[in-house]
C-alpha cells in the first residue's frame, strides 16, 4: 500500500510509468522501489550539472606568459664589464682592451685581476723627493742614506 502511494506521488511521470509496468511484471518490493527513486533522482541531478553552461576561462600558454613577463621587465642592467647601466648586449666595453691586464671586453676600472691591481696602485704612488735648500752634500736614494 506505502509503495503504491510512493509511486502515484512521483512528480517524474516516466519513472512513475515505468515503475507501474515493473510492478504489474513483477511485484517489487517498498525498499527495491525508494531505491529506483533515489536512483532516478541522483540521475537527474547529475544529468542537469553535465547540460549546465559552465564559462572556460582560455588558458594562455605559459611559454608566451614568460616571455611577456621578460618583455614586460627593464632590459637595463648594471654592467660588470664598464660599470654603467644599460641595455643587455649593449656594452659600450665590448671590443676594447683593458689598460690593467690586456684582457678583452671591460674596462680597468671594473677589471677582476688582483695582481694587476696591485701593479695599478703601485704605479700610481708618487715618489717624493724634497731637496735641501742648502745645498749639503747629503742625498737620500730610496731610503738610504750617501755622503759625498
Amino acid at each position: 500500500m506505502l509503495r503504491n502511494k510512493i509511486i502515484q506521488g512521483l512528480l517524474d511521470k516516466a519513472l512513475q510509468e515505468r515503475l507501474i509496468r515493473e510492478t504489474s511484471k513483477k511485484a517489487k518490493t517498498l525498499q527495491e522501489v525508494v531505491s529506483e527513486c533515489k536512483t532516478a533522482e541522483n540521475s537527474k541531478v547529475q544529468a542537469s550539472v553535465m547540460n549546465e553552461k559552465l564559462s572556460v576561462n582560455a588558458l594562455k600558454n605559459f611559454k608566451n606568459y614568460r616571455n611577456q613577463c621578460k618583455i614586460n621587465q627593464k632590459n637595463e642592467v648594471n654592467c660588470k664589464q664598464c660599470g654603467k647601466i644599460h641595455e643587455k648586449k649593449k656594452c659600450p666595453a665590448y671590443g676594447t682592451k683593458c689598460r690593467n691586464c690586456d684582457g678583452r671586453n671591460h674596462w680597468a676600472k671594473m677589471c677582476r685581476t688582483q695582481r694587476n691591481k696591485q701593479k695599478n696602485v703601485a704605479a700610481r704612488r708618487v715618489n717624493v723627493i724634497e731637496e735641501n735648500c742648502e745645498n749639503s752634500e747629503t742625498i737620500y736614494i730610496g731610503g738610504t742614506e750617501v755622503s759625498k
